[in-house]
């Protein structure tokens, strides 16, 4: 419930959840004060966390830390990311960050997780995409402790102080041991994984294979993992402990198989890296373990509870993540599924457990994945198993044996070739039924799925069963109504950083105007289009139009086409991607949808460059929304001289993001727009929109709204003429996230 407050508790609501609290005190109302008390936990760790986050008087100042390296996240020639724990900060007004994540530009010296380094740093509060259907960054570094995200300033200045011990240093010489003997090999990045949860060596196209069959999270050191490395251990300790009747007398075997299936966990745990994942995993193991340990009868749900119960208390931000509800929601359909139920041969029971996980974990997967892996029951009915029982233990064995003699790599080499098997089968899944992505599911669809699942799980017997698939199939089916009544045009800026990319919605279809940046691994189509259309239930775009070349204006374009079809485009100037298409020129008009398109520059086609942006008015019941792509002043003023009366719109993407060679004077006064909408990065290097250009909006007394401060801004043309102006940071932003200005 805290995690989806747009703000934390005030004072008085704190006071009245500590006299809730005090509810534990009595047996009738101990459920309500462990309640309240869970709440004050959770709010309590959530406003220390904020407190940690980087001053704003900080940002963009140069400041010398001296910090541990806890690890090397990216690692590649021209680039490396560094996860540091500071130590020790000059000048810096008393905060006390947790964990830093910089950027270092150029080639790395020698440098290993443990040692402590001085910097320079220039950084910036946590802060990412705000797009519907994209990945929430800023709750990711929320929930993980990372109070800051900046680079490394002058790297040939930095400096070693110290060596030290880090688990991560261990774990890197492990996993480069474990690549070098496995290089070449296909699966080699997936066993590295399994091993040591260093997942740098998978390839983009073994994700993309797991995540369409839904297996990504074998590679995902998990409660899945934990548990099978403890079970086999524990199981494997109790056959020994059996062989000697001294032993059993002097204790039942189940206790050194319950204690040292804890310590192989706990050993498996701290071989991943102890990430936040492991750690939520490593508690489910330890309490029904402990329990035993102790000799207490656990009943499943009690333990499912406490084990609940211990995450939230450990770590309260957990919920934040989709792994948690994946794993509690994995178990509570299993302990479900498995109530009152007959003992059947192992096979049916393998395809009903995994059934009952693929399909009652849609209610969950569906809306927090955004994809519709149908290939999954299959895939992972083939793939657990095997890569449960057989891969997993081989490549641990095989770590074991590696570190003790280096030469020794056959198990290693078992492993990669059995995962290289699986990895083939699911490649050939993924071939046969592709996943799907899927639209932002209705609330109705989703309180429908939730009845499926619970009638899915119910005991054999009961009546209505039958009726679980129907109840669940709106879930994967339902999509956003895209003929919206009374709209006559939607726009949406999408929030891509220092770049741009709308879509114009209109009649059920969608106009995409540029795709957004790409840099290195990040990809705006990939990051924001894509899962904007997505969550819309597109499925292609009738019109692609993209304004220039420029990769912050095109550099999307591949990664929408793999994704959606275009039915026709028109460019400034030719984007590889698209092959030869149409130039946009000057004159030409489209009827779309009720919605009239002009294009009104450039005048011939093959002008190129920032010159030969498409410029594109859109007028749907009387208002004008108008796209500029990067004209600078030059065109500017022909526009004005040429078509000064074409230029006026109410909504206006303002040219080449806010920069000083563009938004003349002249063209401001003839455009005039209500509302001008400026795509830029947060902090970004050029200072755009610059300080002169804001003003001259001002002037004419336009709103100006920056997709920096607001995420992705919307403008809806309603059939009678009225314009609504929102942004989804103001709609959707939590607590933790940064807060536009009011």
């Amino acid at each position: 419930m805290l995690q989806q407050g747009s703000a934390l508790p005030e004072l008085p609501w704190l006071l009245a959840l500590a006299l809730g609290a005090l509810g534990l005190v009595r047996p009738g109302t101990r459920l309500i004060g462990a309640f309240c008390l869970g709440l004050l936990w959770a709010s309590w760790q959530a406003g220390l966390a904020l407190e940690r986050r980087l001053p704003p008087a900080l940002e963009g100042r140069d400041l010398t830390i001296e910090a541990q390296v806890v690890s090397l996240e990216v690692r590649a020639p021209d680039y490396t990311r560094l996860l540091v724990r500071p130590r020790r900060l000059e000048a810096a007004e008393g905060w006390q960050p947790r964990l830093i994540r910089l950027g270092w530009y150029g080639g790395l010296p020698a440098m290993a997780a443990g040692e402590h380094w001085r910097f320079t740093v220039r950084l910036k509060q946590p802060n990412g995409l705000m797009n519907p259907g994209g990945f929430d960054y800023e709750r990711w570094l929320f929930a993980q402790g990372i109070d800051a995200t900046g680079y490394v300033r002058a790297p040939e200045t930095a400096q070693r102080l110290a060596d030290g011990w880090h688990l991560n240093r261990w774990r890197d010489a492990v996993a480069g041991a474990i690549a070098e003997q496995l290089d070449g090999r296909p699966a080699q990045g997936v066993i590295v994984a399994l091993a040591v949860g260093e997942r740098r060596w998978i390839s983009d196209s073994q994700w993309d294979t797991l995540r369409a069959t839904g297996t990504a999270h074998l590679v995902a050191i998990s409660g899945l993992h934990i548990g099978l490395v403890g079970l086999l251990a524990g199981m494997l300790a109790g056959r020994l402990w059996r062989l000697s009747a001294a032993a059993c007398r002097l204790w039942p075997a189940r206790l050194p198989a319950v204690a040292t299936g804890m310590l192989a966990g706990i050993a498996y745990a701290l071989l991943a890296g102890f990430t936040l994942p492991t750690q939520r995993a490593l508690v489910m193991l330890l309490v029904p373990a402990l329990a035993l340990l102790a000799r207490r009868r656990i009943r499943p749900w009690h333990g499912f509870g406490v084990a609940l119960a211990a995450v939230l208390l450990w770590d309260p931000f957990a919920p934040l993540s989709a792994g948690f509800w994946l794993s509690f929601g994995a178990v509570a359909v299993l302990l479900a599924a498995g109530t009152d139920r007959a003992p059947a041969g192992w096979l049916r029971t393998a395809l009903w457990t995994q059934l009952v996980v693929s399909v009652g974990l849609l209610p969950v997967s569906v809306p927090w994945l955004q994809t519709v892996p149908w290939t999954s029951p299959l895939a992972n009915l083939i793939a657990i198993p095997v890569v449960g029982l057989v891969v997993v233990p081989l490549t641990l064995l095989g770590t074991a044996v590696l570190l003790l003699a280096p030469n020794v790599t056959l198990p290693l080499e078992l492993a990669a070739e059995l995962m290289a098997w699986v990895l083939a089968v699911l490649d050939w899944l993924t071939a046969l039924l592709p996943a799907a992505g899927a639209a932002a599911a209705p609330v109705w669809a989703l309180v429908l799925a939730v009845l499926g699942t619970l009638l899915l799980v119910l005991p054999r017997g009961l009546p209505g069963r039958w009726l679980a698939l129907p109840l669940l199939l709106p879930l994967l089916l339902a999509s956003p109504a895209l003929d919206r009544p009374g709209e006559a045009l939607r726009l949406t800026l999408l929030d891509v950083g220092q770049g741009s990319a709308a879509v114009l919605e209109a009649g059920g279809e969608a106009l995409v105007y540029d795709t957004g940046p790409v840099s290195g691994s990040f990809d705006a189509g990939a990051l924001a289009l894509v899962p904007y259309l997505q969550s819309q239930g597109y499925r292609q775009v009738r019109w692609l139009i993209v304004s220039h070349g420029d990769t912050d204006h095109s550099g999307g374009t591949e990664t929408l086409l793999r994704h959606f079809g275009v039915l026709d485009a028109r460019v400034g100037e030719p984007v590889a991607a698209l092959g030869k298409r149409a130039a946009c020129v000057r004159g030409e008009r489209i009827d779309w949808q009720g919605v009239q398109l002009e294009f009104l520059w450039p005048p011939i086609a093959g002008l190129g460059g920032n010159d030969g942006s498409c410029v594109l008015r859109a007028t749907a019941a009387g208002i004008s929304i108008l796209l500029t792509g990067d004209i600078g002043a030059r065109i500017e003023r022909r526009l004005v001289s040429e078509q000064a009366e074409a230029l006026s719109a109410e909504v206006l993407l303002v040219p080449h993001h806010g920069s000083r060679h563009s938004s003349s004077a002249d063209f401001v006064q003839a455009v005039a727009p209500r509302y001008a909408l400026v795509s830029a990065g947060y902090r970004n290097r050029y200072g755009f929109p610059r300080p002169e250009v804001v003003a001259r909006y001002r002037e004419v007394g336009a709103q100006l709204l920056e997709t920096a401060a607001e995420g992705a801004i919307r403008v809806r043309i309603m059939q009678d003429g009225e314009l609504l102006v929102d942004s989804y940071r103001r709609q959707k932003a939590r607590y933790y996230h940064r807060r536009p200005e009011l």
